[in-house]
């Protein structure tokens, strides 16, 4: 199985329930754990996802240093780091989660990464990148948007935009489910006009 290629109908278990068809995969990757939308619903989420799975093999980050490090690409699968499963599982299971900042370890991306993944797989789930500078926040979010855009298109089809990456505003993105990921500079007065 690639990561490329959508499942058959033969190779998922279809049962339906009211206002969500469940597909279960038998002998698949857990990533095909999946439910999708049917009819007017609007609630996508996927389940028994293994959270490292979609950065590791489904979509492609950037790296800006690509012709110095020898890269064929600047764009391939974020790496399979060996702490990047326990800090997804640890994210899980707090809402507060503190970690040193390291340069080398891609904390600040897979960060982006795990709650991208919340807020496309989750409806109405709000994700909020707040930094220091109105800049970096654009470039999380913009981090956000490559991840989105590098994934293979059936995952898109099953996590749609609210309207096309291009027409989206440069510190937001969208998803038809309610979703989003936004990007505000520091200070308390910012975060307070975005709290429930």
């Amino acid at each position: 199985m690639t990561p490329d290629r959508r499942p058959t109908l033969q190779e998922i278990h279809v049962s339906c329930r009211p206002g969500i068809v469940h597909c279960s995969s038998r002998s698949l990757h857990p990533f095909y754990e999946i439910v999708l939308r049917a009819r007017s619903d609007r609630a996508l989420c996927i389940s028994n996802w293994a959270e490292p799975t979609w950065v590791t093999q489904y979509t492609q980050t950037f790296n800006e240093h690509w012709i110095e490090e020898g890269r064929p690409s600047p764009y391939e699968p974020f790496p399979d780091l060996p702490y990047l499963k326990p800090v997804f599982e640890i994210m899980d299971l707090k809402r507060i989660v503190w970690i040193e900042k390291s340069r080398d370890m891609m904390i600040s991306w897979a960060c982006v990464a795990y709650l991208t993944l919340h807020a496309m797989r989750v409806a109405e789930r709000g994700v909020i990148f707040q930094t220091q500078k109105y800049e970096k926040a654009i470039d999380l979010v913009n981090y956000a948007k490559c991840l989105y855009r590098r994934q293979a298109p059936w995952l898109k089809d099953i996590f749609p935009l609210a309207k096309p990456l291009d027409s989206q505003p440069q510190d937001r993105l969208e998803f038809a489910s309610g979703g989003y990921v936004l990007g505000i500079p520091g200070g308390a007065d910012q975060i307070r006009g975005h709290h429930p």
